[in-house]
């Protein structure tokens, strides 16, 4: 921890350049070099780093992309407009060739540390970040989704490294909030949103991401936090992000997702996961009947009549 005299500000206006210092943290790592590399940068590599201070406590914010130039600044700057002023940004880019690295590197004043290389995935590169990651407390956003001005509230009650706390994420595409509090049987079943976890650093110290997953691995690693872990979840009443659920790799990649979620679950849970398996089975029943005619013209004309669907997860129509 460095005292506030210590402290140097580059410029008012962003969250990353408030509170700096010139003084290197003795335990800070960096991603190791790569003969693939197609760019890096960043406040680090001009000499700045962050690090807690007296009740500011510093939350390192992540983002994993790739391809995604049409929606990258957009998240960047909601980073950038948080008025919390102890807030260190990582950038892992997947060797995008579609502008990215462009954007990235307009931001390199901004952004603590980017980098774009080739990776195996967003849990990869999610990890990659975690190891050079400075901060108290760990956030996760992706490179389609956006930070409400959320630091400034929910960091003051960020008070036990034995808790992951949660608050509420707002859907874009179904204009819909996807809340808490969750009881045991919810977090299981639907599970908590990326987008509105902060994690304590002592999470990194015992756990990763499992790359062996290509959606599901932030699910799975909260459900080790609470049963291997014993991490308790508390709930924050607070939005924390708009999270992008109309062409996200989530969003578009449904079946997948239920495919992986079932592995993991039985993994993780053994017999006793046999409830929410068979709540995905029974999901993907009626959305096959809902597709096909007659039952599915039935099906779709008592939802009309209704006003609801007949179930909370369901993949796109053909």
């Amino acid at each position: 921890m460095i005292p506030h005299a210590f402290m140097i500000c580059l410029n008012p206006t962003y969250s990353t350049t408030r509170r700096l210092t010139a003084q290197r943290p003795k335990t800070l790592q960096e991603i190791p070099s790569s003969e693939k590399r197609v760019g890096d940068g960043g406040l680090r590599k001009q000499g700045y780093y962050k690090a807690s201070v007296p009740d500011k406590p510093l939350v390192t914010v992540i983002t994993a992309v790739r391809n995604r130039a049409y929606c990258i600044e957009e998240c960047i700057n909601s980073v950038l407009a948080q008025s919390y002023d102890n807030v260190e940004y990582i950038v892992v880019d997947g060797a995008s060739s579609d502008g990215t690295v462009d954007i990235l590197r307009k931001y390199d004043d901004k952004i603590d540390c980017w980098v774009s290389e080739p990776d195996e995935g967003i849990y990869h590169a999610l990890n990659k970040a975690v190891a050079i990651a400075g901060g108290d407390w760990l956030y996760f956003i992706g490179s389609d989704d956006l930070m409400l001005d959320c630091l400034a509230f929910i960091v003051p009650v960020l008070s036990s490294e034995e808790s992951i706390y949660y608050g509420d994420v707002f859907y874009m595409g179904s204009k819909r909030a996807y809340n808490g509090p969750f009881n045991r049987y919810e977090f299981f079943a639907k599970g908590i949103n990326h987008q509105g976890v902060f994690f304590p650093r002592s999470v990194f110290s015992r756990f990763m991401y499992d790359v062996s997953y290509s959606i599901v691995a932030d699910r799975d690693l909260c459900i080790r936090c609470l049963t291997d872990g014993g991490y308790l979840f508390k709930y924050l009443p607070v939005t924390v992000a708009l999270y992008n659920d109309i062409d996200g790799i989530s969003a578009k990649e449904t079946r997948i997702c239920r495919a992986e979620y079932r592995a993991m679950i039985r993994k993780r849970l053994g017999i006793a996961a046999l409830p929410f398996i068979g709540r995905y089975s029974v999901s993907d029943f009626l959305e096959l009947l809902r597709c096909k005619e007659p039952l599915g013209k039935f099906l779709r004309s008592a939802e009309r009549m209704l006003g609801c669907r007949f179930w909370r997860y369901n993949a796109p129509r053909q």
